[in-house]
């Protein structure tokens, strides 16, 4: 019964994937590429882990693409000219997955996760700060590898 689960899960999981790849590839043709960024990662990480050395596999798939309506291949080739421009490359990112409903964000300290259907929240990829934490969609655990870490007191327990 577990086993018919899990594979329900992965399967559900691949299928939303696809779906919002399809969904959105008129805006983010390389949406795909995007979301794999967060593969095998915490389902929850901090905005400033996504630094240059972790976003390079992304940038260098990106480098060739041909300009997008995101903009997200012209960042990519500005960031390899010069890698100052990383931030302004992960605040598109950030906001393209956020748009899409890949992640969640959580501004500061002692805020909710909000997703993009939450109405009474308005996210702006420039607001990102050293408190700034994103969280995976659950819908994509399965397909991205992504896992929980464990919490300092339950590590206790």
């Amino acid at each position: 019964m577990a086993n018919d689960i899990d594979k329900a899960e992965s399967e559900y999981s691949k299928k939303r994937l696809g779906a919002l790849c399809t969904e959105w590839i008129a805006e983010h043709p390389n949406l795909e590429i995007c979301i794999e960024s967060l593969r095998r990662l915490p389902t929850r990480i901090a905005a400033d882990d996504l630094s240059y050395e972790f976003l390079e596999p992304t940038i260098d798939k990106l480098f060739d693409k041909p300009d997008a309506p995101d903009s997200l291949p012209q960042l990519a080739r500005a960031v390899v000219e010069d890698t100052k421009a990383c931030d302004a490359f992960r605040e598109q990112l950030l906001g393209v997955l956020y748009k899409v409903g890949a992640i969640g964000i959580r501004l500061r300290n002692g805020e909710a996760v909000h997703f993009i259907y939450d109405s009474t929240f308005i996210f702006r990829p420039t607001d990102i700060t050293s408190q700034t934490r994103v969280s995976i969609s659950p819908m994509l655990w399965s397909v991205l590898g992504s896992y929980r870490q464990r919490r300092r007191t339950e590590a206790l327990d």
